[in-house]
């Protein structure tokens, strides 16, 4: 569902820099790069409020029993000013939606967890703080999270067709405010509800989740959380950290579906290097990114 309104930002905190452009430019260049096994089904926009074409297929090849909870409580508010209480509505885009996915099949159960009365509940899934209208989705296999705030993408003024998470729309107007030509940048905001669920779904049902190895052992940089880490697990994959001396055989494990080399301090180990090779002549896929001093 598009929403009309188009949102402005005219106040920005200092500090960014043209490193978080390059970020979101390198986040896709790093999709293309995955394997076709792991980019979860193709959802589009347009039909954002109901239950798609490639939703189906993979509801109906579920063998699992899922269970959706969503995070909401009639209670919960939080302090919008001084002296003022305010809370958060209910998502009305997003329990339709979940409405039609139960609908849509058997295997799927909708329930409700009101995070006041029951935060036990979602401590079993998270250590993490999910904002109203978030969703746990689980099976017997696996549990998945999706914050409220992953729901929504913004597709910005004069980038049409592409979409992007309101921490990125943010830092490109932060950039453009203070780094380009000073003019604030609008956006539409659309509900991306459905390729959230779909994908995960998707997750927690599948029987063998692809891996995705960040390499170690040489000061490279982590991307074992935020946005990088974030758009992995998007991806339906798992990332692990993978330190090739540190094991009896220098080799790339058999389930490294790709390789993140990020920036890397200190040159490899001819071992190293051999297993790398071989690794990309057997079909492998390394993405390497590293920093330019001047």
């Amino acid at each position: 569902m598009k929403n009309k309104k188009k949102f402005m930002i005219g106040a920005f905190s200092i500090g960014l820099t043209a490193i978080a452009v390059a970020i979101v430019i390198a986040l896709n260049v790093f999709v293309a790069q995955l394997p076709t096994t792991i980019t979860r089904p193709d959802t589009t926009p347009e039909k954002l409020a109901t239950v798609g074409a490639d939703s189906k297929k993979v509801l109906k090849d579920l063998d699992s029993e899922i269970t959706i909870y969503r995070v909401y409580s009639d209670t919960y508010t939080y302090q919008s000013a001084p002296n003022e209480q305010a809370s958060i509505p209910l998502d009305t885009n997003l329990k339709n939606l979940l409405d039609k996915y139960e609908d849509a099949s058997n295997k799927i159960t909708v329930k409700e967890i009101d995070p006041v009365e029951n935060p036990s509940l979602i401590k079993k899934y998270t250590d993490s703080t999910l904002n109203q209208n978030s969703l746990i989705v689980v099976s017997e296999k696996r549990s998945i999270c999706i914050d409220a705030s992953e729901l929504y993408k913004y597709e910005i003024d004069g980038y049409a067709g592409q979409f992007y998470s309101y921490e990125d729309y943010y830092n490109m107007l932060m950039y453009e405010m203070y780094y380009g030509s000073g003019q604030q940048i609008g956006a539409t905001e659309y509900f991306f509800g459905e390729n959230e669920i779909t994908g995960a779904i998707d997750y927690v049902n599948s029987d063998n989740i692809p891996v995705v190895y960040e390499l170690s052992g040489h000061g490279e940089v982590s991307v074992a959380s935020g946005a990088f880490c974030q758009m992995i697990i998007e991806e339906n994959a798992e990332i692990k950290t993978l330190e090739l001396l540190s094991a009896e055989k220098v080799a790339v494990p058999k389930d490294c579906a790709a390789l993140i080399i990020y920036a890397p301090s200190a040159d490899l180990a001819d071992a190293e290097k051999d297993a790398l090779i071989s690794y990309v002549k057997g079909g492998g896929k390394v993405i390497l990114l590293s920093y330019h001093k001047t």
